[in-house]
């Protein structure tokens, strides 16, 4: 017998399976966010618990964010995960039913649904029926991403989603790879291919103490950010992208 929970934060038996399914899937424990005030009202997560414990999960994370100088409410989708034995059983979807029946609210609100990190491209599948269902619904779309993917699944999901923000961290491709396990050209590379072909593009740059934090760091991201703007003019459009620093990460 499976039955969906959520705001179970303060339940210690459910928080802790939480994060053992948090740690398998991701290598992630909530734990010391919870601990140490972090984890709120805005962080909600949706479980499927069966035989005891938490074998699905969709959170939902309630923000606010500044669209074409509007202040939105957000609702982004993350933490999603399934353990290996229970997946390719649906539970993901009799989740996301659950969610949508608070629909008159995301609607009242005048925001949409954002798909978050990890890293949303990584599961294609997911996210483009996850996309897919809230146009048919009138939802507006967002993701949050550094869109470290192949061209096809970027390909893939841009046509879904109304609104892209995308992270970059460097433009020093080594420097990249020491810090984050991977080269930025692809990064780099799509990012040139949304601003053509996504709908609205904000640069992100989380601002990191040592590693990207010098004048001549974010000077050098904001000339990449002008490059995308070129790209949109040339295309037609009249918006640009914009660059939003993140600072104190």
């Amino acid at each position: 017998m499976y039955q969906i929970v959520h705001n179970f934060r303060h339940d210690e038996a459910l928080r802790r399976s939480f994060n053992e399914l948090a740690e398998a899937t991701f290598g992630l424990n909530f734990e010391n966010w919870y601990q140490n005030g972090f984890w709120g009202d805005c962080y909600d997560p949706y479980s499927l618990l069966g035989d005891g414990k938490i074998v699905a999960n969709v959170s939902l994370n309630r923000t606010d964010l500044r669209i074409n100088g509007q202040v939105k409410r957000v609702y982004q989708l993350g933490t999603v995960m399934t353990a290996e034995s229970y997946r390719r059983r649906g539970y993901i979807r009799a989740i996301m039913e659950e969610i949508a029946k608070d629909e008159v609210y995301y609607r009242r609100s005048g925001g949409g649904i954002t798909l978050s990190g990890g890293e949303a491209m990584a599961q294609p599948e997911f996210a483009e029926a996850i996309f897919r269902a809230c146009h048919d619904r009138g939802f507006n779309t967002a993701i949050e991403t550094t869109a470290f993917a192949e061209r096809e699944v970027v390909a893939r999901l841009i046509p879904h989603i109304d609104h892209v923000m995308m992270d970059i961290k460097h433009m020093d491709s080594a420097k990249h790879k020491e810090y984050t396990g991977q080269p930025n050209e692809k990064i780099l590379d799509n990012a040139r291919w949304i601003a053509e072909n996504a709908s609205h593009l904000v640069i992100r740059v989380p601002v990191i103490p040592g590693f990207n934090d010098t004048p001549e760091e974010i000077a050098a991201i904001g000339i990449i950010v002008s490059i995308l703007n070129q790209v949109l003019s040339r295309s037609g459009r009249d918006e640009q992208a914009t660059m939003t620093t993140l600072a104190g990460l």
